[in-house]
This record gives C-alpha cells, sequence and structure tokens, in this order.
C-alpha cells in the first residue's frame, strides 16, 4: 500500500499568501500615513488657532485702554505702540513684530505670524486688527476692532 501523506503548503500557496499579505499590509500602512498627516495639519491648525486668540485678546486687552495708536515700521520690524495718556503720565505699551514673532515689551508672546495690520474705525476712536498666521501647511487670518475707551 502506497500512502502518501503531503502534510503542509506548497511553494505556490506561500508565494500568494505573502503577496496578499503584502498587499494588506501595504494598505494599512498607507492608511495610517494619510491619518498621520491628516492629524499634524489639524494639530497645526488648533495651535494657530489658539496663539492668534491669545494674541488678540491681549492686543484687545491693551488696546481698549489706550488713548491712540501709532504704528512704526522701520528696516522690516512693525512697532505697534499703544499710548495711554492719564491726568499727569502718559506710557506707552509696544507690540514688535519681527521675523514671525510677536513681543510684548520685550517679551515673546507669539510666533508663526506672517502679518499684523491695524486700520482706524469710527473716525480713530477704533481700530480693526487682522492677523494672519502660517505654520507648516496651515494657515489662519483672523479679524477684529474694538474702541478705545479712554479716546
Amino acid at each position: 500500500m502506497n500512502k502518501s501523506n503531503n502534510k503542509g503548503f506548497t511553494l505556490v500557496e506561500l508565494l500568494v499568501t505573502l503577496g496578499i499579505a503584502g498587499i494588506v499590509i501595504t494598505l494599512i500602512f498607507n492608511f495610517l500615513i494619510i491619518n498621520l498627516k491628516t492629524f499634524n495639519q489639524s494639530s497645526d491648525e488648533i495651535a494657530l488657532q489658539e496663539e492668534s486668540q491669545r494674541i488678540m485678546n491681549k492686543i484687545i486687552e491693551i488696546g481698549m485702554e489706550s488713548t491712540k495708536v501709532k504704528i512704526d515700521k522701520q528696516n522690516g520690524v512693525e512697532k505697534i505702540i499703544f499710548i495711554n495718556k492719564e491726568e499727569e503720565k502718559s506710557y506707552e505699551e509696544k507690540f514688535t513684530l519681527s521675523e514671525n514673532v510677536l513681543k510684548y515689551n520685550g517679551e515673546q508672546i507669539g510666533k508663526n505670524i506672517k502679518y499684523i495690520t491695524i486700520t482706524p474705525v469710527s473716525n480713530e476712536k477704533g481700530i480693526k486688527i487682522k492677523i494672519g498666521l502660517e505654520k507648516n501647511k496651515a494657515k489662519l487670518d483672523l479679524e477684529n476692532q474694538f474702541l478705545l475707551r479712554n479716546k
């Protein structure tokens, strides 16, 4: 009696299995890479939103108490100066934008800033602020306006 006991897989079966597994693994890695890029893009957008809101709040907080706004641009450095004249004293609050970094009286309060524009509104009793930020491929533009309380 000639009984053959062939247990195991043939070479063709192993090659087909490896090919299918390779295709499935490639699809899974592509899916993960796309999701990672989307996550990083979303994280950058959220970071820009938080940063822009923090910057805008600081500018509005200082600006509302001011009596005058002055903009000074020299050698690529833009300065936004809020002047507050009280009864006998006058003081200035300075925001400086240089190399995409915004500083308030010398202390860094924001980065990734492409531009800040300030324009007067309501017969110069208020200002309109536009801030543009960019981080990697994420971009954000924020706009707000307020009245100077002490004008």
